[in-house]
């Protein structure tokens, strides 16, 4: 990702915290030190202390997989099945296209 991404990252985030309270988070990693991504954005989660209206993207690119964990109260507003629908719509085609960029671009 470039300088201006990571920038355009940070700048939504900041507005979107400030707006609705959620804390978003993008963790790009090339390996997941052997366990699932579930479980690798699970604890990845519980270590950033994300809490209950937060919600994180993690892309392993090495091992060619992404996932979003978002905590209980965001829960209530955007069910898995909605992450499901908006990774498919928005990520899928990019990341297998091996155009990370966009696939991270695109479900921000």
């Amino acid at each position: 990702m470039s300088d201006d991404d990571i920038s355009k990252i940070n700048r939504t985030s900041q507005v979107i915290f400030e707006q609705t309270g959620c804390k978003i988070s993008v963790a790009v990693v090339d390996f997941l030190g052997g366990k699932t991504i579930e479980q690798y954005s699970k604890d990845l989660y519980e270590f950033n202390h994300m809490g209950s209206n937060g919600l994180l993207m993690v892309f392993s690119i090495a091992e060619e997989n992404y996932y979003v964990i978002q905590g209980s109260d965001l829960e209530q507003q955007l069910s898995n099945h909605q992450i499901k629908d908006m990774l498919d719509r928005l990520v899928e085609q990019s990341f297998e296209a091996e155009a990370y960029q966009t696939a991270i671009m695109g479900l921000y």
